[in-house]
């Protein structure tokens, strides 16, 4: 449990799951509250142009860096939620993965803008190129993130979120405003913010160890059954990452930084619904882990169809709501139908899921464990 508290009863996995969730999901909106003046300054003062250009610096990098990960930092988090391996030993393997990665990943990231064509454009290239530098410490964060989420201190984890939003605000203020980096401030700006991540994760590390080491030495077998962990899910999360991402790059290709520009701000917009079950599945994840199978097998379930529920009754206010937001962040220069259409595909999509999720629930609730174990 996160943070228990002497003369408390214990909480049950269920109540403990949906206070933490609805905190995560406050905490997120708290977030998107801070993330819209920082959208609407990228908007207004870098124009569409800028805009694409800070995007592309930004998300070319991340799916490096998440597809390089091989899924280890869910392994970590799995780990230490089931006390398999101490805090210090997941924290040493964390800074090797961390160097080597970072040094294999920035290669073929830099192999790949050989050939990647819009990288030529002499307004692209050098911030795709100076991005790089962002995959360390994006490694850095994920790593960071599994971490408080394995160690179960959800609360530093909404933290460390919130706080990297309101850093980015304030860096992107000083950037727009007294430097006038442009974009390839604006990506700068970026990087520095979510060093905050990793920062909270530090803090929480030297608390977790107490008098004791912060990083040990990992023992043998520790990396193996991390990668045999992560590898399982991780080619399924790299297509979601892809699925949600690629178009852009397409968009980018086919049509130009303006073009991709606009799109960005209609798919980010639309995308807002997700705080609702992201907000469960950061904190379902370590307490299932943490549970035995059987308690696994009937929370799980139960949990799923509440947030789709309440993700579905959210939806009919968001095509109506998303043209004027665009508008009022871009001044009027987006186009109808890409809120509305992306908007519309996921409405269909939560329903059906939430049929199927009602339906399935019913009749299976003791079927296989739902976490592998490595």
């Amino acid at each position: 449990m996160d943070e228990e508290i002497e003369g408390r009863p214990v909480e049950s996995p269920g109540r403990a799951v949906f206070r933490q969730s609805a905190m995560t999901l406050a905490t997120r909106v708290a977030t998107v509250l801070v993330n819209i003046p920082t959208s609407i300054l990228i908007a207004r003062l870098l124009g569409a142009e800028g805009q694409g250009t800070y995007v592309s610096g930004v998300i070319l990098p991340t799916m490096f860096a998440f597809a390089g990960m091989l899924g280890i930092d869910s392994a970590h988090t799995f780990l230490l939620s089931k006390k398999r391996y101490t805090a210090a030993q997941v924290n040493g393997q964390t800074l090797i993965l961390t160097s080597v990665f970072s040094v294999a990943i920035a290669a073929i990231y830099l192999v790949f803008l050989r050939f990647y064509g819009p990288a030529r454009d002499p307004a692209l290239g050098p911030i795709l190129t100076m991005a790089v530098v962002l995959i360390p410490v994006l490694l850095a964060k994920y790593f960071a993130v599994a971490f408080l989420l394995g160690v179960q201190r959800i609360r530093q984890f909404n933290l460390a979120n919130f706080l990297q939003a309101a850093l980015l605000l304030i860096l992107m203020c000083v950037n727009l405003f007294v430097v006038r980096g442009g974009a390839k401030g604006a990506v700068l700006a970026y990087m520095a913010s979510e060093i905050a991540v990793s920062l909270v994760a530090f803090v929480v590390a030297k608390r977790e160890a107490g008098g004791e080491r912060l990083i040990e030495r990992p023992p043998p077998g520790l990396f193996k059954r991390s990668a045999i962990y992560g590898l399982q899910g991780h080619l399924g999360n790299i297509l979601v990452l892809f699925t949600y991402r690629f178009d852009m790059f397409l968009v980018l290709s086919l049509a130009g930084l303006r073009a991709q520009g606009l799109y960005s701000i209609a798919v980010i917009l639309a995308e807002k619904l997700s705080h609702i079950p992201d907000s469960v599945q950061v904190v379902l994840f370590p307490k299932l882990s943490s549970l035995p199978n059987e308690e696994q097998n009937e929370l799980t379930p139960r949990v799923t169809r509440n947030a789709l529920a309440v993700t579905g009754s959210c939806f009919s206010p968001s095509p109506r709501s998303s043209r004027p937001t665009s508008q009022g962040a871009t001044g009027g220069s987006t186009t109808r139908s890409a809120p509305r259409s992306r908007s519309a595909r996921t409405s269909r999509s939560v329903w059906c899921g939430f049929r199927s999720s009602g339906s399935s629930g019913r009749r299976g609730r003791r079927r296989s464990p739902t976490l592998r174990r490595p």
